[in-house]
């Protein structure tokens, strides 16, 4: 059974009870939250898998670093440096020694932000109906306001769905608007640190109600693919899938190698440059999976989530307000929570054949000084060895799809599921 034991809000707290300045540090595998005080650093996620935590911590290796979850409890040297496994509040009662704070480790772990939210509020409705809008606004990340002007108005384009109170949200100081200027065509809205500490912590509410739903989605899909799913789409502030046409007017179903080689063939060109902000070979292959060869399977799979309240569906413009399309977003810490539940490792010979197999289809596709270029600027922020062209077998299709096909069964005995 899938369960939600600590939560990213209750590090921070422990860190600003302790004086320490924080920082949210991004990784392909999830987010670090860093503290900083003098010359004491330390670094803290949320985890009870083993094997993605330490892919996380090592991403951005402090002096010290905690894995926080109810099982844990273990300490290890890595680098050189000192990892802890520990519940939640040893973690916390670590930091209540060394730095004195009154608070009691029990008390940290039992506050509820949301809570503390609408008993500010006399009216309770109100407070849940401005929750929400948070909520929205979380999901959304960026929500855009489109203006129409004419010679004498100004109309506001209605967008679906709409944020009821995000006027409120910004008045209460909790969302900001950019830019700032007086007759935009486009203006942004975001949330402020506040405010997505709050939505976070409504995200994390909804997430608890919805496990069982939850668990049917990964049964329904497989970990293999929702792994992939989740760490091909994930960027920075969340999980992004931009809206295209179906691969294919005929639906073929499963992953054999004739279907996956179909896939690959009619794959636009164009994809490969929606590579270009990948920062491991593991995401490389998810982000690859998730666009040439599941794609379809990636759009039911975020519209099932939308169905459950946790994805959304908007519309793409421009500075100057021209629609550029659609695209399903979807939280960052549900990435974490996905990943976490159906991650599993790949044996570096596996992902070393991708990454020749890739390059042959890239060279291909984008030919020239260009591709070359383009290639090698790709494989440096991956920290590979820049490719030699003449060196370069060409890659036949038919072998990557073999190998795709291969890698998304989940009972391949060169995968173990952690």
């Amino acid at each position: 059974m899938l369960r939600i034991s600590f939560d990213k809000f209750k590090i921070l707290l422990t860190f600003k009870l302790s004086g320490l300045r924080t920082k949210r540090i991004f990784t392909p595998y999830g987010e670090l939250i860093a503290g900083r005080k003098g010359g004491f650093s330390v670094s803290a996620t949320v985890c009870e898998n083993k094997e993605l935590a330490l892919k996380r911590i090592t991403f951005k290796l402090h002096k010290l670093n905690f894995v926080v979850g109810e099982d844990n409890k273990e300490e290890i040297e890595l680098q050189g440096k000192k990892v802890v496994f520990c519940n939640p509040e040893d973690f916390i009662r670590f930091f209540k020694n060394k730095f004195g704070f009154k608070v009691s480790p029990r008390e940290v772990v039992e506050y509820d932000i949301i809570e503390k939210f609408i008993e500010s509020f006399e009216d309770k409705t109100e407070a849940l109906a401005i929750l929400n809008s948070m909520y929205l606004l979380y999901v959304y990340r960026e929500f855009p306001e489109v203006f129409i002007h004419t010679k004498d108005t100004r109309v506001r384009m209605e967008i679906e769905p709409d944020i009821p109170l995000l006027e409120k949200v910004k008045n209460l100081g909790y969302g900001f608007s950019h830019p700032k200027t007086r007759h935009p065509k486009v203006r942004m809205n975001y949330l402020t640190d506040d405010g997505r500490e709050i939505a976070r912590s409504v995200f994390e509410h909804k997430l608890r109600k919805s496990l069982p739903e939850i668990e049917t989605l990964i049964e329904k899909f497989g970990r293999r693919k929702i792994f992939f799913m989740t760490s091909g789409t994930l960027q920075k502030d969340g999980m992004y899938l931009k809206v295209r046409e179906s691969d294919s007017g005929m639906s073929l179903k499963g992953d054999t190698t004739p279907n996956i080689l179909s896939r690959l063939y009619i794959s636009d060109k164009s994809l490969f440059k929606e590579l270009k902000d990948v920062q491991t070979p593991i995401q490389l292959m998810s982000r690859f999976i998730t666009l040439f060869a599941i794609y379809d399977e990636a759009v039911k799979f975020f519209s099932e989530l939308e169905k459950m309240g946790f994805a959304i569906k908007s519309k793409i413009f421009s500075i100057w307000g021209v629609e550029l399309g659609t695209a399903y977003r979807a939280p960052l810490e549900l990435a974490e929570f996905l990943m976490e539940q159906c991650y599993f490792e790949l044996e570096d010979e596996v992902v070393e054949k991708f990454v020749n197999l890739f390059t042959g289809m890239y060279l291909k596709a984008i030919e020239g000084v260009a591709g070359e270029r383009m290639l090698n600027e790709l494989f440096m922020g991956l920290d590979i060895e820049p490719i030699d062209v003449k060196k370069t077998s060409e890659t036949s299709q038919l072998e990557m799809a073999e190998l795709v096909s291969s890698i998304l069964s989940e009972n391949q005995v060169h995968q173990k599921l952690t």
